[in-house]
């Protein structure tokens, strides 16, 4: 019999972090305690088939006619599943791109726009952990546009527990000659993370939240977008010179490239989406996390010029 748990997990509520002692006893202890009233196997396995009947129960989805559509589908759902588990509400956690399945695994990267839809639909406190999770990591992501010297918050391309980057050659297997440098340059990141705080307020409309917890990053992320774009004379336009978009093979020698579409498009497409959002949120909110960013009426111009061109 294999379980796993943490320290993180509900049963430790109440326990101080800071006592490891405490902690390993309880660990020690909890596995033991348990099992001695377990008498048969089926006393066991039968909470545990449940508990996965519960959760496809919610999350299968059903295709007719197509077999294999079918088991890719399901195959798919499993690894969403044990990648993030709606019991992680109350733990600082985001969304895995591989949960525990391979290099890389336990990562947060760009990849949760393409999982937010899933769990967002079946399990929307996990999506809402994830934002936590991000929103705890703000002022990293903060640190990390500066040090490439813009303003605002830049995500790193590979987060864990500190938020910091965390994508080099040590953590990976077999892949130490990749111009490692160049992926800090993948700024897409940050529409992922913008993407998702819109898509959580659209399905959930939970107000309070967008203006306690989602505007600010979504404030920092567009001040970053409008810190970056740089206005041109010549053809007066607005560009994004630098960057590696999501086909991460394209870096022009580390250097990046100028104006990937899949970066401007979204660059546009955050800056209007906050625009909408500033005739949504209460303006007292609105003024209160303008302050705190630094988003001046000047720079709500300049992101209205520049959504423009």
């Amino acid at each position: 019999l294999v379980s796993i748990f943490t320290s993180k997990d509900s049963s430790f509520e109440g326990y101080d972090k800071a006592d490891s002692k405490k902690l390993c006893q309880r660990l020690s202890k909890l596995g033991p305690q348990e099992l001695r009233h377990m008498h048969k196997y089926s006393q066991i396995y039968e909470p545990h088939s449940q508990s996965w009947a519960e959760l496809w129960a919610k999350a299968d989805i059903f295709i007719e006619g197509d077999r294999l559509a079918q088991k890719m589908a399901r195959l798919n759902t499993y690894h969403l599943l044990i990648a993030a588990s709606p019991h992680r509400k109350r733990m600082d956690a985001g969304l895995s791109i591989k949960g525990i399945a391979g290099e890389g695994c336990g990562h947060v990267m760009w990849d949760e726009i393409f999982q937010f839809p899933f769990y967002l639909t079946k399990f929307p406190t996990v999506c809402k952990a994830h934002l936590m999770y991000r929103a705890a990591r703000l002022p990293i992501a903060k640190q990390n546009a500066e040090k490439q010297g813009h303003k605002g918050a830049l995500y790193p391309w590979h987060s864990a527990g500190t938020g910091k980057e965390v994508g080099r050659p040590r953590y990976w297997i077999g892949l130490e000659g990749m111009d490692w440098e160049a992926f800090d340059k993948c700024y897409h990141v940050n529409h992922a993370v913008f993407f998702n705080c819109w898509q959580y307020y659209e399905e959930t409309n939970e107000s309070k939240f967008l203006e306690d917890t989602l505007l600010e990053m979504m404030l920092e992320i567009a001040m970053f977008w409008q810190s970056v774009a740089q206005y041109s004379a010549e053809d007066g336009r607005y560009h994004i010179d630098g960057v590696v978009g999501p086909d991460t093979f394209h870096k022009n020698g580390g250097k990046g490239i100028r104006d990937n579409a899949y970066t401007n498009i979204m660059t546009v497409w955050c800056l209007r989406k906050l625009l909408e959002v500033f005739e949504i949120v209460c303006p007292e909110a609105l003024k209160e996390k303008c302050e705190v960013v630094g988003m001046t009426p000047d720079v709500v111009e300049r992101i209205r010029d520049i959504q423009s061109k």
